[in-house]
């Protein structure tokens, strides 16, 4: 029990300094662990007066996700903010929030919380997954972020320094056997993994060209969560929704839904085939706004004879998104 009771403990000082008091999601804090090297981005919550806590965002990806909630690209109330973030957070809030696994780790290291909005809760949130329990990897990870962000705010207070975050730079804390260290880091840049290649299924496609198709307009593909978790395997996640429209009417020719052992371009080419294969059309061309899924896509393009277009938005593709979000 030692890493909960140090987590809980660095949760207790934070609670106690409330340094939300000052320090707002403009006040960004690095903090490196000392162990794994990898650096997680502190971004204090409570300014607003309403949640109070802290979000840990994790490496490139967490950092990346944090800007493009603070620039408007993605609204906090969007069902996207959900799927995209990587970070861990710490949340105060009512006893009645917390599960039988968090009052279980409470009891056993007896502790006791005053205030309707004084039990502290954590969670880890990974693209694509359901919040879930930290891991005693997380946990760790977390202390020091809660401990950092204590000490950089103790640091404001004392007048030491009065920021954490300039152009193109983020100060980052590392813990030391006594202390910290400071240093001025420029911002990560998030390049995420390419696609999976696409494995073609040429029998297929030769089998469905054979058989004729009548021509049509233009389809629109695109893949995107849906907001409704599975629970499979040791952590529930949110199944993907792979989808194929016409771009002039809106009909839904095909879609799949899809887990994370499955890959977005995969599940997306055997749509376009099953739709091509069900109703006997071949499109003028097809439309994604996904440029990365698009280039990966390119031997489907080919072998089909469709051209495949990048466009900014999919309208009719949207709207059936919104359509299955309510359904679900």
């Amino acid at each position: 029990m030692p890493v909960w009771k140090n987590l809980y403990e660095a949760a207790l000082r934070f609670q106690a300094l409330r340094p939300w008091t000052i320090l707002d999601d403009t006040h960004l804090v690095g903090v490196q662990n000392p162990l794994s090297g990898e650096i997680g981005y502190g971004c204090c919550m409570g300014n607003g007066g309403t949640l109070f806590g802290l979000c840990f965002y994790r490496g490139s990806a967490g950092f990346d996700a944090f800007l493009r909630l603070v620039s408007g690209e993605i609204l906090p109330e969007s069902m996207d903010n959900l799927f995209i973030q990587d970070c861990l957070k710490f949340e105060l809030g009512p006893k009645s929030e917390l599960d039988e696994e968090a009052m279980a780790v409470i009891k056993k290291l007896g502790l006791a919380f005053k205030g309707k909005q004084a039990w502290p809760e954590f969670r880890s949130l990974s693209p694509g997954f359901y919040p879930w329990h930290l891991d005693e990897t997380e946990a760790r990870f977390l202390t020091e972020g809660l401990n950092s962000v204590c000490h950089h705010f103790q640091q404001i207070q004392s007048g030491k320094t009065t920021e954490s975050v300039r152009e193109g730079e983020v100060l980052v804390y590392t813990p030391t056997s006594d202390g910290y260290t400071a240093c001025w880091r420029k911002w990560p840049i998030h390049r995420p993994p390419p696609p999976p290649p696409l494995e073609m299924d040429y029998v297929r496609v030769r089998h469905l060209l054979a058989k004729g198709t009548k021509p049509d307009n233009p389809w629109e593909a695109g893949t995107f969560y849906s907001p409704s978790p599975v629970s499979e395997g040791d952590r529930p996640y949110f199944p993907k929704i792979a989808l194929v429209t016409q771009a002039s009417s809106g009909f839904i020719f095909d879609s799949h839904l899809f887990g994370p052992m499955e890959n977005d371009v995969q599940s997306l080419s055997q749509v376009i085939l099953g739709a091509i294969e069900n109703h006997g059309f071949l499109p003028s061309e097809i439309l994604f706004s996904d440029g990365r899924l698009m280039t990966a896509l390119t031997p489907l393009s080919v072998a089909l004879g469709v051209r495949f277009v990048q466009v900014k938005t999919l309208p009719t593709l949207e709207e059936a998104k919104e359509g299955f979000i309510q359904a679900f």
